[in-house]
């Protein structure tokens, strides 16, 4: 029997059209479906979980809200899967919008296991019950110029994103491939000290878990930049290395590398006031 949803039953579920099937061996380019459902209002949600009938093949998938008719972009990155990773469940007032004339989108990256799969993935939705006060926002920091030199033990790859308004963080998630050592995220103050946020002293790829703060969140000051510093091992005394003797650049293979920490918050002076309708995620009038 499938495994009970980690949001508890969904409100909506979709499903990608037809399964995929998956070869025994070989380089999987990536696969993008558009969820055949079209929001017709603006629609809140409190709790989204994507699932793989085979998490074995699954690398990572990532879901953007789209305009109907349009396919994946990363501007509209909502959540994502990844091993060792956690459902998004929001609540205590706290929501994501799909906005009206919307449809969400999968970018899934299968890997072969040695023998053909068939993988079928889901999205799992739950809407928002009660009142609405924030809609939560997203800012990724990242970056794709860097080259990691044959050999190298801990080469550092970084990136900022300044916040424009005050805001309150509610979680960090990291994300890098084989060759990830550690990261750590900053808070750079306009008018203060540097604060440690998150350290993960020893990345493990098979555990990409969000870390969180409590309902209350974290304040961001207007002004402040968010730095993360993330280092990368090269080395052959790194067992996942798949080749200490290659340079390695930015790429979507679990072979080449990404660094990414993603930012989950609200805004501060955000006061909705939204009664949603628990069977429909719809506000109501």
């Amino acid at each position: 029997p499938a495994p009970k949803w980690r949001i508890g039953e969904p409100d909506l579920v979709l499903k990608v059209p037809v399964p995929v099937r998956i070869p025994a061996e070989g380089f999987l380019p990536y696969r993008y479906y558009v969820l055949p459902y079209r929001f017709e209002q603006d629609t809140w949600l409190e709790a989204i979980e994507i699932r793989s009938e085979d998490g074995r093949v699954l690398h990572h998938c990532n879901m953007a809200r789209v305009k109907w008719g349009e396919r994946f972009s990363p501007r509209g990155f909502v959540t994502g899967h990844v091993p060792g990773g956690d459902a998004m469940i929001l609540g205590q007032g706290l929501a994501v919008r799909v906005t009206a004339g919307s449809a969400l989108a999968l970018q899934a990256h299968y890997v072969t296991v040695g023998e053909p799969v068939a993988d079928r993935l889901s999205v799992g939705l739950r809407f928002a019950r009660g009142t609405v006060q924030k809609e939560l926002r997203i800012q990724a920091m990242t970056d794709s110029r860097f080259a990691i030199a044959p050999g190298a033990v801990a080469h550092p790859v970084s990136s900022r994103r300044r916040f424009r308004e005050d805001a309150r963080l509610f979680g960090l998630v990291p994300h890098m491939h084989l060759r990830g050592r550690d990261i750590v995220v900053r808070s750079l103050p306009p008018d203060g000290a540097p604060e440690t946020l998150l350290v993960v002293p020893n990345y493990n790829f098979d555990w990409q878990q969000s870390y969180q703060w409590g309902k209350e969140g974290r304040r961001i000051a207007a002004g402040t930049r968010l730095e993360a510093v993330a280092h990368f091992d090269n080395s052959p005394s790194n067992p996942f290395n798949p080749d200490p003797e290659k340079v390695v650049r930015y790429g979507l293979q679990t072979v080449d590398e990404m660094m990414f920490a993603f930012a989950f918050y609200v805004l501060e002076s955000e006061r909705l006031e939204l009664k949603v309708d628990p069977k429909t995620g719809f506000a109501l009038e």
